[in-house]
């Protein structure tokens, strides 16, 4: 029996149909609020760790709530990360000479001190010390995260 052209490319659509549908996984989103002491976070950042190596992270804004669009289904590791934690990693890093006529790293200044409202405890940086974990579902879900020491 012979085959025609038309029946190839019909074979073909069908395969790359196929695998477009088929290769993607479904992503969601995942939203909430992030309170420290009991009080919004207002600043930093979510992180997700996904099961399939993805990193993903999202925005805390001023009234500590964090959307992130597009997150793989499944179990998920998360961590928070504030910028007053990574100026007091800067400063323990950051050699204490004086710069001259040059840049100046941040975090080196030390009339700056960082807020001891935002200063989480560093276990919540750590995926695997967190102890923050989320199963994403179909459509948004919902995580509030509640910070304590």
């Amino acid at each position: 029996m012979k085959t025609h052209w038309s029946d190839h490319r019909l074979i073909f659509l069908a395969v790359v149909l196929t695998i477009l549908c088929g290769c993607s996984r479904p992503a969601d989103t995942v939203t909430g609020t992030v309170t420290f002491r009991d009080k919004p976070l207002g600043i930093g950042s979510v992180i997700l760790y996904c099961e399939d190596q993805q990193i993903i992270h999202g925005l805390i804004s001023p009234e500590g709530t964090y959307t992130i669009p597009n997150v793989p289904r499944g179990q998920v590791r998360v961590t928070i990360r504030t910028p007053s934690r990574q100026r007091e990693l800067w400063r323990q890093q950051t050699p204490t000479w004086p710069v001259i006529n040059g840049p100046v790293v941040p975090g080196s200044n030390p009339s700056i001190k960082p807020s001891p409202t935002t200063i989480i405890p560093t276990r919540y940086e750590v995926p695997e010390e967190s102890g923050l974990t989320v199963t994403v579902v179909s459509g948004v879900t919902v995580f509030d995260i509640n910070l304590v020491r």
